[in-house]
């Protein structure tokens, strides 16, 4: 059971790692003469200390399969680009990666971070409530939510990630009226 995790792990970094080389650069064209072309796309492109070169192309293809990587070959050239269902896969990714970074010390201000996101846009809606979650912020309200550190720049991150921006709005505040358990939740000091 153990190893099946591992191998699932290791399956989501090789994804994560292909869609951002292609990404990064944009589109990848290349030469081919070669059957072996796919090989040496990975040994060139895709290198990763920890993932082995099979299990890489192996990916890229079932990649390939599921529609999130086009793969187009002319003239002897082929060309390998994020498709519209790649770019929102890719997005989804960035979206569970991203992390706070909790500071040593506290500036004595609350972010409220407040949103309406409608109703028809319920999955992004959820999946920004279980994002501030794992963030670690207080629900308040339902769309209410408190954080005691600097995270402005991963809201903003976010928003626009998920194409929320009007829906969601930070606030700075010097004092609230808090109870104790909130400050205990922080492990701070009123």
């Amino acid at each position: 059971m153990k190893i099946e995790s591992i191998k699932k792990e290791e399956r989501k970094e090789m994804v994560k790692h292909i869609l951002k080389v292609i990404a990064g650069i944009g589109a990848i064209i290349i030469a081919s003469q070669s059957p072996y072309f796919l090989k040496r796309i990975v040994d060139s492109f895709f290198r990763h200390p920890k993932l082995a070169s099979k299990e890489l192309i192996k990916c890229f293809r079932a990649l390939k399969y599921q529609g999130l990587v086009s793969v187009k070959k002319r003239n002897g050239r082929v060309e390998i680009k994020l498709t519209p269902k790649g770019k929102e896969k890719l997005k989804f990714i960035e979206f569970w990666d991203l992390k706070l970074e909790k500071e040593k010390r506290w500036d004595k201000k609350w972010r409220i971070i407040i949103f309406d996101i409608p109703e028809k846009k319920y999955r992004i809606r959820e999946m920004f409530r279980l994002k501030l979650k794992d963030f670690g912020f207080y629900q308040l309200q339902k769309s209410v939510w408190l954080y005691p550190y600097k995270c402005e720049k991963e809201i903003a991150y976010l928003r626009e990630l998920i194409g929320a921006r009007k829906f969601i709005k930070v606030i700075i505040a010097e004092s609230l009226e808090l109870d104790e358990k909130i400050y205990q939740y922080f492990s701070l000091e009123p």
